[in-house]
């Protein structure tokens, strides 16, 4: 069924993943995950209708595990992703244990280090196969035929098995993932008919059963979410208009938000020192990048550096480097026409770009007509359009409601990573910063503190800071007695736990123990944890509708707790049972300052 236009590149699988750092008696089928010992949103599910290949595992659920699977499996009170991404992070920082994922999700952060397993169930391995094709505006087709050709071969499958985590598309595979015996393991494929003719009516089961409700909201354009776009802002009562220059040499008036804005016609100016300043004059700017077209040794006659920024001032995007503030998506093509670039050029790149970021349909629509997430791009595409190396953002998300902040937070890492662009990305929100980067810097004062992957820093700490910083709320007091390799006993108000320590902690040192309320467990919910097992009094509860935190007393100090759902178990006085499991316990000298200015 596959056009003979297309190469059949990768063939993606599903798989069972468990915290292995968390789970002592891990399941070893799909029907495991129906057990009420994994109960208690253990487990984790992707939605069925968030995509294609999690449709294929739904399909397997029901036609290979039976009719009542789905209910089984809800049974357990599973915690509902809207993708594999997230799920798989959940994972890793032990807000759930375990779930069925992709493949080529889990292996990339095992093989990095994460304390991930997963495994392939005997019942069988549902598969997604994909195809890859050229595009016939391709800029270089044959280099692209010689790579899916490449994509293909042995040498390319091989790779892709081995490094990615995926399956073979050759009939005869060269080496297969670890632990896949095909012996045992058979992989499922959907019947293509029923995968378009069920998919309709079996989602919105699912959906019943699992309790999911899609939404659909419609934002009025006029609605007043957004910003101003270089010098253009919307709000419910535009009221005043502002004097902004933009390519030409005549001024004219552009709509602006309503009261002051005094920033709408700053482009920013990059320091070394400080975050992204705004300055009232553009020729301010431009003798400013000039300064730093020199000193990157970029002399008068020769290209700029490729480098482009995104910031946000109080009122919404400003797009920099010189960029004009013109009504229309397809007039980010400013960049190349300030690079004297052909004009097919133009329209191809802009094309192109337009399609990249999901506006192709608006191309001609002005700007304020457009929606808060359709102008932050258009500010993203402006900065893409002419492939710099190097993309500079500032916050851009921060001015924007929480749900269309989560969607394009995702958008934005999936246009990142297909453009291929590098991206120094400023933000003080830790979910934009886990979602969006591949590795992480916290800073204080002008210092690097820690640069990792994001399940180093929420993990493995450097500091107090950061651990306080990624959200380990709680500090308990105690001493260390005994060093046994990276783990320490320490006493802490009259009871011993075991935690991790750095290197730098001897014992008889006086350390704060730093632990993240997630990962507090409580109840007898299957964690058969041999060590730091401790009775606690809940003395607050904050119910907050999906959540709960507690406050409890224990080891001399006080402990917070985040325990998911919508029924708050535990009563304010009462004792509960707490585990804190020891790799996820920090202990810091007891010097270090964990203060957040």
């Amino acid at each position: 069924m596959i056009s003979p236009k297309l190469w059949p590149r990768v063939t993606l699988v599903w798989s069972i993943a468990y915290n292995s750092a968390l789970v002592k008696k891990p399941p070893k089928t799909w029907m495991d995950l129906t057990k009420p010992e994994y109960g208690n949103k253990q487990i984790g599910e992707v939605i069925a209708p968030s995509g294609g290949t999690t449709w294929t595992r739904v399909m397997f659920e029901r036609q290979v595990l039976g009719e009542d699977y789905w209910k089984k499996q809800a049974a357990t009170n599973p915690v509902l992703y809207p993708s594999g991404a997230p799920m798989s992070d959940s994972l890793v920082r032990g807000e759930i244990t375990m779930g069925p994922l992709l493949y080529n999700i889990v292996y990339p952060k095992k093989r990095d280090g994460a304390p991930l397993e997963a495994f392939f169930a005997p019942e069988g391995a549902p598969v997604n196969p994909y195809a890859s094709g050229v595009p016939s505006t391709a800029k270089n087709p044959n280099a692209a035929k010689l790579f899916l050709n490449w994509c293909l071969s042995e040498e390319g499958q091989a790779f892709m098995i081995k490094e990615l985590g995926n399956l073979t598309s050759l009939r005869k595979a060269p080496i297969y993932p670890e632990g896949f015996d095909p012996k045992v393991v058979k992989v499922w494929l959907p019947n293509f008919d029923q995968y378009v003719k069920l998919h309709a009516s079996w989602v919105e089961e699912w959906n019943k059963i699992y309790g999911y409700r899609q939404c659909r909201i419609r934002l009025d354009p006029g609605c007043g979410f957004g910003g101003a776009h270089v010098g253009i802002a919307r709000c419910p009562r535009s009221a005043q208009a502002i004097r902004h220059r933009p390519a030409g040499r005549e001024w004219r008036q552009l709509p602006c938000a309503g009261g002051r804005d005094r920033g709408a016609a700053r482009p920013i100016r990059l320091r070394q020192d400080h975050d992204a300043a705004l300055h009232r004059r553009p020729r301010t700017f431009h003798r400013r990048a000039h300064q730093h077209r020199r000193a990157a040794g970029v002399g008068a006659g020769r290209r700029r550096p490729s480098v482009t920024a995104l910031a946000q001032h109080r009122h919404g995007v400003s797009v920099l480097r010189g960029l004009a503030a013109h009504d229309g998506p397809a007039e980010r093509r400013y960049p190349l026409r300030h690079r004297r670039a052909p004009r097919a050029e133009i329209d191809r790149k802009t094309s192109e770009v337009l399609e990249l970021v999901g506006l192709a349909e608006f191309a001609e629509r002005s700007v304020v007509s457009l929606s808060g997430g359709q102008m932050q791009r258009v500010a993203l595409a402006r900065s893409l359009v002419y492939q710099p190396q190097l993309l500079l953002l500032d916050e851009p998300l921060s001015n924007l409601d929480a749900q269309l902040r989560l969607r394009l937070r995702d958008d934005l890492r999936r246009i990142i990573k297909q453009t291929g662009v590098t991206a120094v990305y400023v933000t003080h929100d830790q979910a934009e910063a886990v979602v969006l980067g591949d590795r992480i810097g916290v800073m204080r004062d002008g210092k690097l503190l820690q640069m990792a992957a994001a399940y180093e820093i929420y993990n493995r700490p450097a500091d107090l800071f950061v651990a306080n910083f990624t959200g380990a709320s709680s500090l308990l007091a105690g001493r260390v007695l005994a060093r046994n390799g990276e783990f320490g006993t320490i006493e802490a108000g009259g009871q011993r736990l075991t935690a991790l320590m750095p290197a730098s902690v001897k014992a008889g040192e006086a350390v704060k123990i730093a632990v993240r309320p997630e990962n507090v467990r409580l109840g007898t919910d299957g964690m058969m944890e041999p060590d730091n097992r401790f009775i606690a009094r809940v003395s607050a509860r904050r119910y907050q509708g999906t959540q709960t935190i507690y406050e409890l007393a224990a080891l001399g100090g006080r402990l917070e707790a985040l325990e998911l759902g919508t029924h708050a178990r535990h009563a304010i006085g009462s004792d509960v049972d707490v585990v804190l499991p020891p790799a996820l316990c920090w202990a810091y000298p007891a010097r270090e300052d964990a203060a957040l200015e």
